[in-house]
């Protein structure tokens, strides 16, 4: 008799818990499907002044992503095939002084190169000289993980050319200059928006005799809605297993 109740009160209790799972799993489907916004911090660059634009050139810039090799934002890695280009007004800027960009937080060959940046490609439109770089990179994002395994993110790609100063070149940008191929192929992501900034970065060398480096940049800001259920299965199946399978 005693037993028999024992027997029954384990499975109401399995019961039980498993409509709570089941509720839970639900709400955090639920939950997963309105998409919580990336949380990284897209990093703070300034705006030129008046006298950087006047003497500086004005130089466009743009980002088109090709392909991602490797994209893992559990791993916090990303291998990106591109083209860069550059647009400026024929003979105020030189090839020699685009060519030094490089991406922040990339890996870089022991010979100071990107893992691959073919020469420039050149093309005159109007007035102006066009210059193109196919290039890959390997990068490494800020990633906030607190909405784990349920939030969305932002890879933010951080363009920077520290062979020029601010005074030099301005670069200019605006979301249309950020694109990425249609038939690219990310699984469990999906692209749901993009952003991107120009300015400069300045890093005070010595405060009392006002001196200071600064360098061209541009931010580019992807954001990436995450459309998998990998991580719920691969963290909750187990213990699920585990819980009905005990004695």
């Amino acid at each position: 008799m005693f037993k028999i109740l024992y027997i029954t009160r384990r499975i109401s209790f399995r019961i039980i818990a498993l409509a709570c799972v089941g509720i839970y799993a639900l709400g955090l489907l639920s939950f997963f499907s309105t998409h919580i916004p990336g949380t990284e911090q897209i990093p703070t660059i300034l705006t030129p002044t008046k006298i950087m634009k006047k003497l500086g050139t004005n130089v466009s810039v743009g980002l088109h992503i090709t392909g991602f090799p490797i994209f893992s934002f559990s791993k916090n890695e990303f291998l990106f095939d591109g083209v860069l280009w550059f647009r400026f007004l024929a003979g105020t800027e030189s090839i020699a002084s685009l060519e030094n960009f490089e991406f922040e937080d990339s890996e870089i060959l022991p010979n100071n190169k990107m893992i691959y940046k073919s020469d420039p490609i050149i093309q005159f439109i109007d007035h102006d000289v066009l210059v193109c770089y196919n290039f890959q990179a390997l990068v490494k994002g800020h990633l906030n993980y607190k909405q784990f395994p349920i939030g969305d993110h932002k890879l933010v790609l951080k363009l920077h050319n520290k062979n020029l100063s601010a005074h030099e070149m301005c670069l200019d940008a605006d979301q249309d200059y950020l694109t990425i191929a249609d038939d690219i192929l990310i699984y469990d992501w999906k692209v749901a928006g993009k952003k991107v900034i120009t300015g400069y970065t300045s890093a005070l060398l010595n405060e009392q005799k006002n001196i200071s480096l600064s360098y061209p940049s541009a931010i580019f800001v992807i954001d990436f809605a995450n459309v998998g259920i990998k991580h719920l299965i691969s963290l909750y199946f187990p213990l699920l297993v585990l819980f009905f399978s005990g004695h």
